[in-house]
């Protein structure tokens, strides 16, 4: 079984260029870490509207779920459209 670990993160590594099994600091870790969030998250939100889109009977749990994600969710500004490309 495959477990998340839920903690804290204090550094970051990446593979030394022609290296094989050596790692060195990432510089400005903080920003490709949130970078790299912020792409999941994204991801993460485009699914659920997409599998919601599915919905098509009145009374199923897609169709309930797409009129939640109508009502709450507000549209994407030009910076988060920006982001994604």
């Amino acid at each position: 079984m495959n477990r998340i670990y839920q903690g804290r993160v204090s550094s970051v590594q990446i593979p030394k260029p022609g290296v094989k099994n050596e790692w060195e600091p990432l510089d400005n870790w903080q920003d490709a870490l949130w970078k790299h969030h912020e792409l999941f998250q994204d991801a993460v939100n485009y699914y659920i509207v997409a599998l919601a889109s599915l919905g098509t009977s009145p009374e199923g749990k897609l169709t309930r779920l797409q009129g939640l994600l109508a009502n709450g969710v507000p549209q994407a500004s030009l910076k988060e459209r920006d982001r994604w490309q």
